[in-house]
């Protein structure tokens, strides 16, 4: 049993084990190869996630109007108006976009529109239209 046939060729044990170690030695290769292209591709999407994020955040301060920007003037954060400007969206999607969690962008937004009852905010409410959600009526008075 000290001679195989590969191919119809005879291999000694040695040239057998040099055989096993040399195709070892490529699996490994391959390997590592197959590691570092599974590491790229998890940077890559890493990437890709950070400038979906960017993007994001660029097209919700693209959508600052006048009245916005008035509002981050007044003392409201940026992540305030944006929370303000989508009233609409889910908060676990606005929690997304800043990085936390749902509960918290409830919080956030909670914050903002406190912020928005105060005396000195209740025309730029009117003006963005949020007096009714914020229950100011005409007269500058809370509900």
């Amino acid at each position: 049993m000290e001679n195989q046939t590969r191919n119809g060729a005879t291999l000694s044990s040695h040239d057998l084990l040099s055989l096993v170690e040399s195709t070892r030695a490529e699996i490994s290769a391959k390997r590592a190869d197959l590691k570092s292209l599974v590491a790229e591709i998890k940077r890559v999407k890493q990437e890709e996630s950070v400038a979906k994020k960017a993007v994001e955040m660029a097209e919700a301060s693209r959508k600052f109007s006048g009245l916005w920007i008035e509002a981050i003037e007044s003392g409201m954060t940026e992540r305030e108006v944006i929370s303000l400007q989508n009233l609409d969206t889910k908060l676990r999607v606005v929690g997304e976009m800043f990085g936390v969690t749902a509960g918290r962008a409830r919080e956030i937004r909670m914050k903002a529109e406190r912020k928005m009852r105060h005396p000195k905010r209740h025309d730029l409410a009117r003006k963005l239209g949020l007096s009714v959600r914020l229950f100011i009526d005409d007269d500058n008075r809370e509900l």
